[in-house]
């Protein structure tokens, strides 16, 4: 693996997990009850049908680019958006993006059932025990972090202890790979590139084209480089069932009436 990526993987592989996240263990706090939270899939296809399409807000303070937006609080974040998103993404890796697991408590401390993604670069099950104990409900695994015999192993894991998994991909044949093995619920598709941060929206929005039509039952969440009314309605057109929204979300002090308006448009271009 060569660019970011590589270089992450590599930190990731000298390190163990428990010291990466050494200030951000939960768990030694009890085991958080998922009984009552609703499903990422089911919340997605709920959205969709209702609204037409189903938005999941990260929240996401700084990244390898640079600083998205330090001061804005998760409590905030959480009142301002929790009902008008089918779910919250929340970055959980420390040394590029400044997120933490505990982010993750904070949201189900203050009552959140909704669907929660524990969204980092997951390579050991240590890591799935760590983010389950705080409350994520959902898990991103990324097929380009992972070998297939490792994303295997993680997403049987999951399942096992009742948390969602999320497969991450860049490119279409990344997902044949990965559905020759596993029975895929729901897929994301990434439009940045993660050895070199670049953002090809065109090529993601081919790529949900493809799995939108190869792979008809699957949930598909379209995931970065959305900042406009215009490229939420050009995933969806392409096929995706939900949008992962974090810079533009995190930096637009309007968040909530862009969400109501960007619902607006959709549910009247969908009518059409």
């Amino acid at each position: 693996m060569k660019g970011f990526l590589g270089e992450m993987r590599d930190v990731w592989r000298r390190k163990e997990i428990l010291e990466i996240d050494r200030v951000d263990i939960c768990v030694e706090k009890p085991l958080y009850s998922l009984d009552r939270v609703e499903s990422l899939r089911s919340s997605i296809i709920r959205w969709k049908r209702e609204m037409g399409v189903a938005i999941i807000a990260e929240y996401k303070r700084s990244s390898p680019t640079g600083l998205i937006n330090t001061q804005l609080d998760i409590r905030d974040y959480f009142f301002q958006l929790k009902d008008l998103v089918a779910g919250f993404s929340v970055i959980v890796e420390r040394e590029w993006f400044m997120g933490s697991p505990r982010y993750i408590e904070i949201l189900r401390l203050l009552g959140y059932r909704g669907p929660v993604l524990a969204k980092g670069f997951v390579f050991y099950e240590k890591q799935i025990d760590l983010y389950r104990s705080c409350g994520a409900s959902s898990i991103l695994l990324i097929v380009e972090a992972l070998e297939l015999e490792e994303l295997e192993t993680l997403y049987r894991y999951s399942e096992k202890i009742n948390i969602e998994p999320v497969v991450e991909i860049n490119k279409f044949e990344e997902l044949e790979k990965v559905m020759k093995i596993l029975p895929l619920s729901i897929v994301g598709v990434n439009s940045r590139d993660l050895a070199s941060l670049n953002v090809n929206r065109q090529a993601m929005l081919s790529t949900v084209r493809k799995v939108r039509k190869e792979y008809p039952d699957l949930i598909i969440i379209a995931e970065s480089g959305m900042s406009s009314v215009k490229d939420v309605t050009e995933a969806i057109e392409a096929g995706a069932d939900a949008c992962l929204i974090g810079t533009s979300l995190m930096r637009n002090a309007n968040r909530e009436s862009f969400l109501r308006d960007l619902y607006t448009s959709i549910k009247s271009s969908v009518s059409l």
